[in-house]
């Protein structure tokens, strides 16, 4: 599902204490949803759309798992006026499986829509410990103060921990990013905030998006790019950006920083939507695809191959494109040995 971020709508949204777990702990939980101010509702959707396109990763509920934040997801979406008690119940799941390795934090749960469709957002804040947030009212309700939330968002340096966004549809479209976990390249999610709080997992394994980025890659180089200067310098770049210690794969930024000229760029970028792939971040592994990019293998008409390290491409051997639509090789080295081949 492709969506704007900035198309996100907040109609209501409730705040939790949720501290460092204690055994004789609990959260502190509200008992009345708000409707947020323009300020509020800017900075929740600046802040989830910067951290969604960054660190963002497509989830799915993991039908192995607790069902309590799918459950609630379910009945939230359609009937958003059970926020409150639906929000307590996620609060309560989230303080039960931290551990006191995990920070303190508010939990902000928001409903809305996006693009004409129902929306939940889940949201763990920075908070200090021992400021109060949950305050009994003069009527006897447990309440967030709205003015303490309005300060965080003025400060501009409020760290928004993890967000979650699930949005209607058959099935859910959800998205999940967490940047405690990194940023960009280094995203990820902590197991226990994805699993065991919210139930989900990677909507597909990254191993499998790995290996599909690099099956579109490999397309275009060799159908849409014809020059073969050009074709040997983006498997070099190819290959350095899966052999990196990145984490992620971003293949816009791939293309504008390796790809020569705008229409080619956008052919890259085709082919990666093409195989349904975000074209944001990918996450990576290299389980399937490992002994397969270590070296460049070039095939001619003549049945030559030649196989070399990347490194090599652009050095010792030169690659040239001639008129009639054959290549130029030229490769100075020592030759060591020669043996038969069948």
């Amino acid at each position: 599902m492709k969506l704007n971020w900035g198309d996100l709508v907040l109609h209501r949204l409730i705040a939790h204490e949720v501290p460092r777990t204690d055994p004789q702990g609990s959260p502190e939980l509200s008992d009345e949803d708000r409707a947020p101010n323009t300020q509020i509702e800017n900075f929740f959707r600046e802040r989830m759309t910067g951290s969604l396109n960054e660190s963002g990763i497509d989830v799915v509920f993991d039908p192995a798992a607790d069902r309590t934040v799918k459950d609630g997801i379910e009945e939230l979406l359609p009937a958003p006026k059970k926020l409150v008690t639906i929000s307590q119940a996620l609060a309560r799941r989230l303080y039960s499986v931290q551990n006191r390795q995990n920070t303190a934090g508010l939990l902000v749960i928001a409903v809305g829509t996006i693009q004409s469709r129902g929306a939940v957002c889940i949201l763990k804040l920075e908070h200090e410990e021992g400021i109060r947030v949950v305050e009994l009212t003069d009527k006897g309700v447990r309440t967030f103060n709205l003015e303490y939330l309005n300060t965080l968002v003025l400060t501009r340096r409020t760290r928004v921990f993890k967000v979650g966004l699930f949005v209607a549809g058959k099935p859910i479209y959800a998205r999940v990013s967490d940047e405690q976990f990194g940023r960009g390249a280094n995203r990820g999610v902590a197991n226990f905030y994805l699993r065991d709080f919210l139930g989900c997992r990677f909507a597909t394994a990254p191993e499998v998006q790995t290996e599909q980025f690099l099956r579109s890659a490999q397309q275009f180089i060799n159908e849409d790019v014809r020059d073969p200067e050009k074709r040997a310098r983006y498997e070099q770049a190819l290959l350095a950006e899966l052999n990196s210690q990145d984490d992620g794969i971003r293949p816009r930024q791939f293309a504008q920083k390796h790809i020569d000229t705008a229409a080619e760029r956008q052919q890259f970028v085709n082919r990666v939507e093409h195989a349904d792939l975000p074209i944001d971040l990918i996450p990576k592994s290299l389980a399937m695809i490992g002994n397969t990019i270590k070296r460049i293998q070039m095939r001619f008409e003549n049945g030559t191959t030649i196989n070399a390290h990347s490194d090599l491409v652009g050095k010792e051997i030169q690659l040239t494109g001639l008129d009639d639509g054959r290549t130029r090789v030229v490769m100075e080295d020592v030759l060591t040995r020669i043996n038969p081949r069948g």
